[in-house]
């Protein structure tokens, strides 16, 4: 199972079965903006051959990239209120640790670019440059 909801590089969304190799091959893989450009392949190392969409067989047949949408989607999970709730839990504070984390990257300490005489030349040089003129 591939799962990417952060990184660039990768495709972003849900994968299943194939190998992760440079082509990505996914048995089946639903793209993180939606269900329209879903990719199902015929066979992989992973499971049993077999068709998982006819839309996506004809497509390979007319000799185009075996994509399809899918039309509905049911999702199972285990454990309950109580896990829901611990997971909703873990999120929140995952979420404030990001919040945090962006606030303190947001500030700037002042005090640091008066470290040394190159920082207050470099970054301040003309700061203070027109106090001497009169004006």
């Amino acid at each position: 199972m591939y799962l990417n909801q952060t990184a660039f590089r990768l495709p972003r969304g849900l994968g299943l079965g194939g190998q992760m190799q440079d082509d990505l091959s996914f048995r089946l893989f639903l793209p993180e903006e939606g269900f329209e450009n879903c990719t199902s392949r015929g066979s992989c190392s992973t499971y049993e051959a077999g068709t998982l969409s006819l839309e996506a067989e004809r497509a390979v047949a007319e000799g185009a990239p075996p994509t399809f949408e899918l039309r509905a989607a049911e999702v199972w999970g285990v454990g309950g209120n109580a896990a829901l709730g611990r997971a909703a839990e873990a999120q929140a504070a995952a979420r404030e640790i990001e919040a945090a984390n962006i606030r303190r990257a947001r500030k700037v300490d002042k005090a640091a670019f008066f470290d040394s005489a190159f920082d207050r030349e470099m970054f301040l040089g003309k700061t203070f440059g027109q106090s001497g003129d009169g004006r």
